[in-house]
């Protein structure tokens, strides 16, 4: 959804670029010897852009007499810049949406490294001979006694997959100290923790959790080295949240330890957002009249851009994925769009995705194949 809106947005910038061109095109050159004509030169731009206008929308303007071939000529050079812009972005956000989208593993791995750093600090400041003063814990334990973060940082698995992703928190170890400092050691939680000599595996599981979902992701001082490394940090924290408690729930030893992984066949997956994104914007033209047809009594231009982007892609996705049921494209969508944009947009797509994949049932344009699916419902 957010590479289709990006790209949307990229059109408008390239089709203006189109406009400007034209009306560079038929400007008056103050600096020419010949004189110039303003009147017919803004003649000839409004007539270009009118054409631009018309070829955009797929009519063929190349025999109409009332046009001069200048104005033909300089229309169609535009559009034509126009299209060879839109084809170069649509690969650019193909690209962007994918590489996004791995990001949210990387920031996973951020997020466990930086728990195997806080189990370093916190064995470091349990050895130091002199307490800090303005921040005194008790050491009978603490998060470098915890079992499942001794077992974050002992791996090897761990530590090969964040050099492979450059990883490192090096530069950054005087700040982790200073968050251990101010965050660990004033929480309530941690510092109860450490009073006790040992803990039952239990207890250190639902330490790590806490440290995790409570210390690390909700804490300012950490949250914001994971908005700078990752732009969509407010939709990844979620799953990056979910894929480490999956992993710390593995750490009861080494050998039982797992990381996990963006999803459980990336390749799939990444093939089915590619088919997603680009059968979304090849049948663009086709799905927009399906919408509008069912905008009765409504303007199309007040239709919610986002709105308009995922009944697009829920309309491929009933179309081109048979083994996906209409039910549960169709729901995925409403609370998409619920999250994401207007308050009644999850009623508006609903009512309308509701009618149009009845209509495209019943016209055999969507047909669907598989266990439980032949019903097409």
């Amino acid at each position: 959804m957010q590479a289709l809106y990006a790209l949307r947005q990229a059109e408008a910038s390239d089709f203006q670029l189109a406009i400007d061109f034209i009306a560079d095109t038929f400007r008056p050159d103050l600096n020419s010897m010949v004189a110039q004509e303003p009147k017919k030169l803004d003649k000839m731009r409004r007539l270009s852009l009118a054409a631009l206008d018309q070829i955009a929308k797929g009519v063929d303007v190349s025999k109409d007499k009332d046009l001069p071939t200048e104005a033909y000529r300089t229309a169609q050079t535009a559009f034509e810049y126009y299209q060879k812009k839109v084809s170069e972005d649509r690969v650019a956000y193909g690209r962007t949406m994918l590489k996004e989208s791995e990001v949210a593993y990387e920031s996973y791995l951020w997020v466990m490294t930086m728990l195997a750093e806080f189990g370093k600090i916190a064995k470091n400041d349990r050895e130091r001979a002199y307490d800090d003063p303005d921040f005194v814990i008790a050491k009978e334990s603490g998060l470098d006694s915890n079992e499942i973060i001794q077992v974050l940082v002992a791996s090897k698995t761990l530590e090969n997959q964040a050099a492979r992703h450059g990883i490192s928190w090096t530069e950054q170890s005087g700040d982790l100290r200073r968050v251990y400092r101010e965050v660990f050691k004033t929480d309530e939680t941690y510092r109860q923790y450490c009073q006790a000599h040992q803990h039952t595996p239990d207890e250190d599981q639902k330490m790590a959790q806490y440290a995790l979902r409570q210390l690390v992701l909700k804490s300012e001082g950490c949250t914001t080295y994971f908005e700078a490394k990752d732009l969509n940090w407010a939709e990844n924290h979620q799953v990056v949240r979910d894929m480490g408690i999956k992993t710390l729930k593995t750490a009861t030893s080494e050998d039982a330890f797992k990381l996990s992984t963006l999803s459980e066949n990336w390749e799939d997956d990444r093939w089915f957002m590619e088919e997603l994104f680009n059968k979304t914007v090849e049948n663009d033209h086709v799905f927009e009249e399906l919408i509008n047809g069912q905008l009765k009594n409504w303007d199309a231009d007040r239709v919610a851009m986002t709105d308009n982007i995922l009944m697009k892609m829920a309309l491929t996705e009933m179309m081109v994925f048979p083994g996906i049921p209409v039910k549960v494209t169709i729901n995925e969508i409403i609370e998409i769009a619920k999250e994401y944009s207007t308050p009644k947009s999850g009623t508006f797509v609903n009512g309308i995705l509701d009618v149009l994949s009845k209509q495209l049932v019943e016209n055999n344009k969507i047909r669907k194949s598989g266990r439980g699916l032949i019903d097409n419902k």
